[in-house]
């Protein structure tokens, strides 16, 4: 499996703006343009990736 650009990103750490804690990054879906984002307590949400 070759690694892209983007696959560096996968486990690291994030804080996105109006949420409340830091999250970990789990994947990312090129097609759609998201990235996974997982917190606490099990709760997943995708974002807008460029």
């Amino acid at each position: 499996m070759a690694w892209s650009n983007e696959t560096y990103l996968i486990g690291e750490k994030v804080k996105i703006d109006g949420e409340k804690g830091f999250g970990v990054i789990t994947r990312i879906d090129k097609l759609r343009g998201l990235i996974y984002v997982l917190y606490k307590r099990g709760r997943e949400e995708a974002y807008p990736y460029p």
